[in-house]
């Protein structure tokens, strides 16, 4: 009777180490250059297992706080079903007419029919983000309303193609949540990825995929473009709904030119005397520059005086700082 009293209160406290909703998302790299390629990944659990049928909601906000893209992201093959849904979604001309081929320069609309089968009126929103054949963000489009029950809406959006557009596939992700994810809004549904044609000028081969060294159950990349694109901290805000807990989260991450040391969007002799004021010096040491240090190995030596050099005299384009 003894032994069974011990392992009884043995049982009741000890305490669960993985217990609730836990979602970790990460990118595969602090700070990124324009023309680089980001992978964002992640991990979702309830009290210690798996995940295989939730929603993560992702927003990414440039270094002015504005939207810059948005996605809802599978956990696994399970589909979690609720009230309300995408019913359909296709590219279209300015009057709603199925359209699947667009120019650069011109715009593409978006047509989707929102569903709420739900005995209460829902107040949502509806998001679009373009992008191209190698991944880069195009533009996005959204809207904030109300949607009664029993009921659906019709939304058409209108995204600009930029000149730079790769010519090729290219994708319209049209999500629905309940709020913005950097306010905690989570999706409603699954998101619907419409697949369109830009006819471009601009060829290019679709870039080589990055190693993923991150253990993830879900994934998405995202080619940073070479023009139009802020310089600065972009934050990645995360939201998921699950079982009726929830949980959200934020990463910070940054486009900068490499050997842009001070952060005008220049890499010339500023950068460079900078770099020589700090050479030779190590983390933890006065006059160590953390800037400075271009490939993060906490020393700035000949390697990051290399670096600078391949981008020396190099100046961001149009959308730059």
């Amino acid at each position: 009777m003894c032994l069974l009293l011990v392992m009884i209160i043995k049982i009741v406290v000890t305490p669960s180490l993985c217990s609730g909703l836990n979602l970790n998302v990460n990118t595969d790299s602090l700070s990124y250059s324009p023309g680089s390629l980001v992978i964002i990944g992640g991990n979702a659990s309830l009290n210690g297992e798996s995940i295989t049928d939730g929603l993560v909601g992702i927003e990414i906000l440039d270094p002015n706080l504005s939207p810059f893209f948005f996605r809802a992201l599978k956990t696994g093959e399970g589909n979690q079903l609720g009230w309300l849904k995408i019913i359909d979604a296709y590219t279209s001309d300015s009057a709603g007419n199925p359209r699947s081929k667009f120019k650069v320069g011109t715009s593409v609309y978006v047509t989707t029919v929102i569903e709420n089968m739900g005995p209460n009126s829902e107040t949502i929103l509806v998001t679009v983000a373009l992008s191209d054949y190698i991944f880069q963000p195009l533009g996005i489009s959204l809207s904030i309303c109300s949607i009664p029950s029993q009921s659906s809406l019709i939304f058409t959006f209108s995204i600009p193609i930029p000149k730079w557009a790769v010519n090729g596939s290219a994708n319209a992700f049209v999500n629905v949540f309940t709020d913005f994810p950097s306010k905690g809004g989570v999706p409603y549904c699954e998101e619907k990825a419409v697949t369109f044609e830009i006819e471009s000028p601009n060829i290019e081969i679709s870039p080589q995929r990055s190693p993923n060294s991150m253990s993830s159950m879900f994934t998405m990349q995202m080619k940073i473009p070479k023009e139009d694109i802020k310089l600065g901290n972009y934050t990645l805000s995360y939201s998921m709904s699950y079982q009726g807990l929830q949980s959200y989260g934020k990463t910070i991450f940054r486009i900068t030119i490499t050997g842009d040391i001070n952060g005008d969007g220049r890499v010339n002799y500023q950068d460079l005397f900078l770099l020589a004021a700090a050479y030779g010096s190590s983390q933890g040491e006065e006059k160590y520059n953390k800037s400075a240090d271009l490939n993060s190995d906490g020393k700035i030596n000949y390697q990051d005086l290399f670096l600078l050099a391949a981008n020396y005299g190099m100046t961001f384009g149009k959308g730059g700082t």
